[in-house]
């Protein structure tokens, strides 16, 4: 399948909110700009519902080793970078049921938030596997009857297009300058 510049902006976004959401936790900036950025997770892991195609492939064991090579640095951060990853990968392989199976998962998903808390860092599995599934969802609908999506390109399409790349790179570098202010301190 052809990209398409739209999802690659949209995920770009994501990213950039995701980096945003991070900076702002570790440099302790003000709360009021996380109403915003907290929008990241579930923009991105619907865009990854939507894109799935079915199968796991070379990416999903790169989600995998971005979780691994992230643990030190998102610990020391403490920041939800790896868990969820971690949960993205557990649960990605629960989009391959059909899509009646999905929306039952979905909907476990969503009564494990208010019945059974796993909070990690304010995310919850269940949020990660309903966004998913409402990716997955949404790809069912005819492509006739979905919104026309055009060509943006720029800055966003490119971070778009190498998600994992940024995820664990920004931890790295969020790491060696808090290492280096405390150092300055």
């Amino acid at each position: 399948m052809q990209r398409i510049a739209a999802f690659d902006v949209l995920r770009g976004l994501a990213l950039l909110l995701m980096i945003l959401d991070h900076v702002v936790v570790v440099f302790g900036w003000a709360d009021e700009i996380r109403h915003l950025t907290r929008l990241a997770m579930p923009m991105f892991m619907v865009l990854s519902g939507y894109l799935f195609r079915y199968r796991l492939g070379r990416r999903y064991g790169q989600v995998w080793v971005a979780a691994l090579v992230s643990w030190p640095v998102a610990v020391v951060l403490d920041v939800a970078a790896v868990p969820i990853l971690v949960i993205y990968a557990a649960l990605l392989p629960l989009l391959l049921l059909p899509i009646h199976w999905v929306l039952i998962v979905a909907v476990v998903g969503a009564l494990q938030l208010y019945n059974w808390p796993i909070s990690w860092q304010g995310y919850q599995p269940g949020y990660v596997f309903v966004f998913l599934a409402l990716g997955r969802l949404f790809r069912q609908v005819p492509r006739n009857a979905r919104l026309p999506v055009g060509s943006f390109g720029g800055p966003l399409e490119w971070m778009g297009r190498y998600p994992l790349v940024l995820y664990v790179s920004h931890l790295w570098v969020l790491f060696a300058i808090q290492d280096i202010q405390e150092v300055i301190r």
